[in-house]
């Protein structure tokens, strides 16, 4: 290798380099680091800018996405009410002939076995003419049966009935009462008072 004295003279070091041996002792793989630093640190700043972009790349990639409500079920139809059951149509009113008539074969179907409901539809004035609870008793004690035959008329409160009776000991008879009905505090139909109106003596009796 050709030293400093060798070298031609336009090739010869300035004065300062000559004098500074460190220099010319250094290898030459030391010698050029100094210029290769400014540009490892660029690339090494290059690397941190695009890692922080892929980093903030990665972080908008990975957001949660915003969940979208499911559209909430319709609502279930209300369980449908059973049909309204439907009353029965009230009976029609019957007109005061029906109520007078029915009550006067109520009244005679229960006798003579049941005198204490039959009590129940006589009024004030007639409970008076069978001397209390005690002599109607006896009356119809004396009574096997009793019907009601033929028709029976009403005309306004007064009721005409044709009765036939059938005592214990005697023979049958056949007998027409007109009867005067009213009407109790509770609404129940009496009868107020007995009248006969006439007695015959039945055919082939």
């Amino acid at each position: 290798m050709p030293t400093v004295v060798d070298l031609p003279a336009s090739q010869q070091p300035d004065a300062a380099v000559r004098e500074d041996p460190a220099v010319w002792e250094k290898p030459a793989q030391h010698r050029t680091s100094r210029w290769r630093r400014p540009a490892v640190l660029f690339g090494a700043v290059s690397c941190l800018v695009l890692l922080a972009v892929v980093v903030a790349f990665a972080g908008v990639g990975g957001r949660a996405q915003p969940t979208v409500a499911a559209p909430a079920a319709p609502p279930a139809p209300p369980a449908s009410a059973p049909p309204p059951v439907l009353a029965a149509p009230p009976e029609p009113a019957q007109s005061q002939p029906e109520q007078l008539e029915q009550a006067v074969r109520a009244y005679y179907g229960l006798l003579p076995d049941d005198t204490a409901a039959g009590w129940q539809f006589l009024g004030t004035t007639e409970r008076a003419k069978a001397r209390g609870l005690a002599g109607y008793n006896q009356f119809w004690s004396e009574i096997d049966r009793v019907s009601v035959v033929g028709p029976v008329t009403v005309a306004d409160n007064t009721v005409l009935v044709n009765l036939q009776f059938e005592p214990k000991d005697r023979k049958p008879t056949f007998e027409r009462y007109r009867l005067t009905m009213g009407t109790a505090p509770d609404g129940r139909v009496l009868i107020e008072s007995a009248s006969r109106i006439g007695t015959f003596a039945l055919a082939g009796r």
